[in-house]
């Protein structure tokens, strides 16, 4: 098959009716019109369904999560569980001293503190010892009628105080008339004993020698407005 050779001399115009098919004279029918039917509405329902379900599962790049953790307690072997406990659940006596048992300037101080304790608590018990040696031969000598009851007062309270002025009438009632010299003038305090009550107060008791006779006295003592009283006593 051999193709028609184009001659160098032809136009532009022989070339383009060479080039061309040839038309006839049958009329000519127009391309057919291309209908594009739609993306069906099922397909676009389901792209937004899982394009919503991705954007609603995606996590962001930064969670956070507030929380509150609290650190577990160590316990060391040096510890006791009453030391691991929260400070805010614990009493006054079960928190730590606050001050080092090795600090030298706090050992000396709660030395000196202690010692100043000890040496106040010797001195109320060597003046109650006093006490005890004097009210003992002074309700004696109020018995015998020697002294008068009136010189208790600041001694005793004053319920002991009546107690003592209905004693030495009673043993004056009960005793014949004597003379100033068949009198007892030997009373003394023989022996005591002072020991301190749970109660913060102090109990004593004491001999007493009155001519050959031995009486015993016991008295407590309760502090009022700072001062020392006899608030009971019994004398046998």
């Amino acid at each position: 098959m051999t193709l028609p050779s184009v001659s160098a001399t032809a136009g532009p115009q022989s070339v383009q009716q060479r080039a061309l098919p040839r038309q006839s004279n049958s009329p000519v029918s127009k391309p057919a019109s291309v209908s594009v039917s739609p993306v069906p509405s099922a397909l676009t329902g389901f792209h937004d369904e899982k394009l919503a379900a991705w954007t609603n599962t995606r996590s962001p790049l930064i969670h956070f999560k507030p929380s509150t953790v609290s650190a577990p307690a160590i316990s060391t072997p040096d510890q006791t569980p009453a030391d691991t406990e929260p400070v805010s659940h614990r009493t006054p006596a079960q928190l730590p001293d606050a001050t080092p048992q090795d600090d030298p300037v706090a050992n000396r101080q709660r030395q000196i503190a202690q010692r100043a304790l000890a040496e106040q608590r010797r001195a109320t018990e060597r003046h109650l010892q006093t006490m005890t040696r004097v009210l003992g031969q002074a309700c004696v000598e109020i018995e015998y009628g020697l002294r008068s009851y009136h010189q208790l007062q600041g001694w005793m309270s004053l319920e002991m105080i009546e107690k003592m002025r209905f004693r030495a009438q009673l043993a004056q009632q009960g005793r014949p008339q004597e003379s100033d010299g068949q009198k007892p003038m030997n009373v003394r305090v023989h022996r005591m004993r002072l020991q301190r009550t749970p109660s913060q107060c102090y109990e004593s008791s004491a001999t007493i020698i009155v001519g050959n006779r031995l009486r015993a006295m016991a008295l407590r003592f309760e502090k009022h407005r700072d001062r020392w009283k006899v608030c009971d006593f019994e004398l046998g």
